[in-house]
């Protein structure tokens, strides 16, 4: 038997919301649903749960050795809820047999549950990726594998670094373009990201080794005001001076904390750990130096001379940047 558990938003799979491209369930078609389910019991929601089941699993693709294979339902385990305010994960436990012959699988889900991150936890080498929306899953040994080599988990992991920048990493990119627009010169534009990529360095080796825990609740609020912060004072400052980068130090170590979040949930392997941490901070790198890039050669290479530079591109941008960032902080403190 080759056992899978998945863990999501039930609420949001029965009330049918489309979890691939809603990000506010606030206005939406499903909304009065989705609340109505948020409010039920432990035992309400699993058998609602249960009995929606052969529509549950119609959105779930398990393959063997390339056959389309059925996936059998064992257990619901609904989180009990104590604040409604705040999103649950309830978990589905399946089975689905395995011949005899079989040496992989391959599993997915449909496009309206959003991403998936695919962890293989019950063989010493195991596996974990990204599968996006509607797509399926490599195909994976059904039986313990060789661990990859170093170099092979280092690779493996850039592109997963560089992803979390460009494109999902909305905020670090404007935290970027907040440091970009502050100067253009290549000594204070040095300063500034060699004190952000050293802290967040920093606090990414320190909270993948578990050896500092800050919860996300109060992590990304203060993420949100980090960018809120930078793009004022590209505002009412045009000159480097020491207190900046020290203060963007700061900052750095709080996305640090934010880029291992995204770690913890991908799951880092045993044997490969520091390979792993290496290749996704220098993805991270490369994520922010191509945001860099593409503010340079878009407009600041082009502009940076035009006397009208800073009170037409600078300000207006770092206005935007931080409405941006001051929205997210509210929302993050009393709308999460």
């Amino acid at each position: 038997m080759l056992n899978i558990e998945v863990e999501l938003s039930l609420e949001a799979v029965l009330a049918g919301l489309d979890l691939g491209s809603t990000t506010d369930t606030s206005g939406s078609q499903e909304e009065a649903e989705y609340t109505r389910l948020r409010a039920m019991s432990v035992d309400d929601l699993t058998a609602v749960a249960t009995s929606s089941w052969p529509s549950i699993g119609d959105n779930l693709s398990l393959f063997i050795n390339n056959k389309p294979t059925e996936i059998n339902l064992v257990s619901i385990d609904v989180t009990e809820l104590e604040d409604i305010e705040i999103a649950r994960l309830s978990s589905l436990k399946m089975q689905a047999r395995v011949p005899i012959s079989a040496s992989d699988f391959q599993f997915g889900w449909a496009s309206e549950l959003g991403l998936m991150v695919l962890r293989r936890t019950d063989l010493e080498n195991g596996f974990a990726g990204y599968v996006e929306p509607g797509e399926i899953s490599p195909r994976l040994a059904l039986f313990d594998v060789e661990p990859a080599s170093n170099w092979k988990t280092f690779v493996d992991f850039i592109p997963v670094g560089f992803d979390h920048i460009v494109p999902k990493g909305l905020d670090h990119i404007l935290f970027v373009v907040g440091l970009f627009l502050f100067s253009v010169q290549f000594r204070p534009l040095l300063l500034q990201i060699s004190a952000f990529t050293v802290a967040h360095t920093i606090t990414l080796a320190l909270a993948s080794l578990e050896l500092i825990v800050v919860p996300a609740s109060v992590v990304e609020p203060l993420i949100a005001i980090s960018i809120t912060y930078v793009a004022v004072e590209n505002i009412f400052v045009n000159k480097i001076s020491l207190h900046r980068p020290a203060i963007i130090f700061g900052f750095g170590l709080l996305h640090g904390l934010g880029f291992a979040s995204v770690l913890a949930d991908f799951g880092l392997p045993g044997a490969g750990f520091v390979s792993a941490l290496i290749g996704f901070n220098l993805g991270v790198e490369i994520g922010q130096l191509t945001v860099i890039a593409i503010c340079f050669f878009g407009f600041g290479y082009w502009l940076k001379d035009r006397t009208w530079y800073r009170s037409r591109v600078v300000v207006p941008l770092s206005v935007f940047i931080a409405a941006v960032g001051g929205w997210w902080a509210i929302e993050r403190i009393f709308l999460s």
